[in-house]
């Protein structure tokens, strides 16, 4: 019984102190944009997870306005183009670049005008204020809007017209070579950042993942 006793004890005791560790380091909640999230910040992740195996990510997806509490949010990527609350410490992480970009054998429409212009329903006026920068490009036949960018791209792969894409959403793509960005990419004036509630406590493993991001996306 002795014997039996201090077993079970002994398990007990190695048991709590599991459950203590586990709870003094709880995962890092990441919350990005969608179509960030698919066609930037997934592709990478394997590389966070080999270099940092101890610290936990769990990735949600979501845009605009943020409720930390609500959510259960740890940290946020979002394109800074809304207010943002004074009690929040935003990092930022790259300045917002957009431009066309096409299937390779479809360039020449571009130059042309004879294309179809593809946009994102998150951003309905993009394609109208860029061309506005951009005097020199001949403006589309018409343009087509779909309810992210992750969707807008696969269609300019697919060769359904000319996307207009932020750079990092499209770099992979435009990397590998199955998308070209034929004049480049403008600056718009925004901005993609790390944000997070000043009254949390920043770990060392948000701290980590913060330089991976910051690293990353520059």
């Amino acid at each position: 019984l002795a014997r039996a006793a201090t077993d079970a004890l002994g398990g007990i005791a190695a048991t709590l102190v599991e459950i203590r560790s586990s709870a003094a380091t709880p995962p890092i909640v990441l919350s990005c944009e969608r179509s960030l999230a698919m066609r930037w910040l997934i592709p990478r992740l394997s590389d966070f997870q080999d270099r940092h195996p101890g610290i936990d990510v769990h990735l949600s997806t979501g845009g605009g306005a943020l409720d930390f509490a609500r959510e259960r949010i740890t940290l946020a990527i979002r394109r800074l183009d809304f207010p943002l609350d004074p009690d929040w410490a935003v990092t930022t992480l790259v300045p917002e670049t957009v431009g066309p970009v096409v299937r390779p054998d479809m360039a020449a429409q571009l130059a042309g005008g004879d294309y179809l212009a593809l946009g994102s329903r998150t951003r309905p006026e993009a394609w109208k204020n860029w061309l506005t920068s951009r005097p020199d490009v001949p403006v589309p036949r018409d343009v087509r809007l779909y309810d992210h960018h992750f969707m807008m791209l696969e269609a300019a792969a697919s060769g359904l017209g000319i996307a207009l894409s932020p750079r990092i959403i499209a770099a992979d793509d435009i990397a590998s070579g199955r998308l070209l960005a034929p004049v480049g990419f403008d600056a718009d004036g925004t901005s993609y950042g790390l944000i997070r509630p000043r009254s949390a406590q920043m770990t060392e493993s948000m701290e980590v993942l913060e330089r991976w991001l910051t690293h990353h996306a520059g």
